[in-house]
Order: C-alpha cells, then structure tokens, then sequence
C-alpha cells in the first residue's frame, strides 16, 4: 500500500505533514511504530524546509516487511547527508541522529525524475 500527498514546502506545513503520515498508518490500522514514523516525517521535511527547494511530497508505503517513509523536494543536491557528530551545545543538526536511531535504515537517493528522496524504513512488527 502507498499514499501521497504534496504541501508547500514551508515550517507551517510540517503539523499537515505529521498528521498525513499518523491519519494514513491508522487508516491502515498500522500502529506498532505511529510515534516513531510520525516523527520521522517531521525530522525528514524540515530538513526538506531547511535545505531543500519547491514543493514537497511525503509517500508512506506499508510492504509485508517494512513501512518507509519518503519525503522528496524538488532539489538536486548531490552532497552526501549525513547523521555527523554535533558540540552539544549545537541549536540545531540532531534530525538525522533521530532517524538513525528510529529507522533500521534510511538514505538518500534521487527519485526517477531527478528531486531529492530522502526515506527512512522500520520493520513490520
């Protein structure tokens, strides 16, 4: 199963971005991991807010094995992201320490179309 849905890529959007990916997982009745995926999302689009440009799609698709978050902007960064090592009195920059921790794996790799996709995936339980 996958839903969609696409929002403008600005803070405000991340609450609707959040509440598509929670909404979507109990449609589905899929709850075992609904806090950790919702924030999931809100760590992956703000990082799309921050870094990205155009609008930006949030998929949520449910396999036998996995459910995978993918957030994907209009931007063709080729920059390696990462979960680096931050001074912890850095204000910001824990986001993808969050989805590493969360996530059984995640990555970044560009969509058939050229845009940024940025996903995280947990198991089923």
């Amino acid at each position: 199963m996958q839903a969609y849905a696409r929002f403008h890529r600005t803070s405000d959007q991340v609450p609707a971005a959040r509440a598509f990916v929670r909404e979507t997982l109990l449609r589905w009745q899929e709850t075992a991991h609904l806090g950790d995926a919702v924030l999931v999302t809100s760590e992956l689009f703000t990082n799309a807010v921050l870094h990205g440009s155009g609008s930006v799609d949030v998929y949520v698709t449910l396999s036998p094995t996995s459910l995978r978050i993918a957030v994907v902007d209009e931007g063709q960064r080729e920059a390696a992201i990462q979960a680096g090592t931050l001074p912890s009195t850095a204000p910001t920059g824990r986001g993808l320490h969050i989805v590493d921790a969360l996530a059984s794996d995640w990555g970044k790799a560009p969509d058939p179309t050229g845009r940024t996709r940025v996903w995280a995936e947990m198991p089923r339980r």
